[in-house]
């Protein structure tokens, strides 16, 4: 019974040594990222779109090439899977997603209008989720 207390601890001290606090989550997304894949709905964004938007993550900070002047807040949870995160935009408008770090691909999906969080990395038909999955560009 010991032995096997002991080994529950030592796992669970193993797992909250590697858990991934929120602010180290965010700096590790830190830069500018241009899309590789950008759906709503199901429907992917006009190439129009894709070659002239750009996202940059400075700080909690978000903001598009599109709209340089408006930033939305993020904020990260990375101890849920898949990591959660929160878009505030100024107006206090919160948006609901999730999202991955593979290397230099960042995969987000978020749900528009306040609705449920995405449980998927998918942007169904009819639906108001966005699916983007961002490129890091080098400096």
């Amino acid at each position: 019974m010991i032995r096997t207390f002991a080994v529950v601890f030592a796992l669970a001290l193993v797992a909250s040594a590697a858990a991934e606090t929120p602010k180290e989550a965010l700096e590790k997304i830190q830069g500018t990222w241009k899309p590789e894949k950008l759906e709503f709905g199901g429907e992917p964004a006009p190439k129009e779109v894709m070659d002239k938007l750009v996202l940059t993550i400075k700080g909690n900070q978000i903001v598009g090439s599109d709209d340089a002047n408006d930033p939305a807040t993020l904020e990260l949870d990375p101890s849920k899977t898949p990591g959660h995160v929160t878009l505030t935009e100024k107006n206090g408008k919160k948006q609901l997603g999730i999202y991955k770090l593979d290397g230099d691909v960042l995969t987000l999906c978020f749900a528009e209008g306040g609705v449920e969080r995405p449980a998927e990395f998918k942007s169904p038909k009819e639906t108001k989720i966005a699916l983007i999955v961002l490129k890091r560009m080098k400096k």
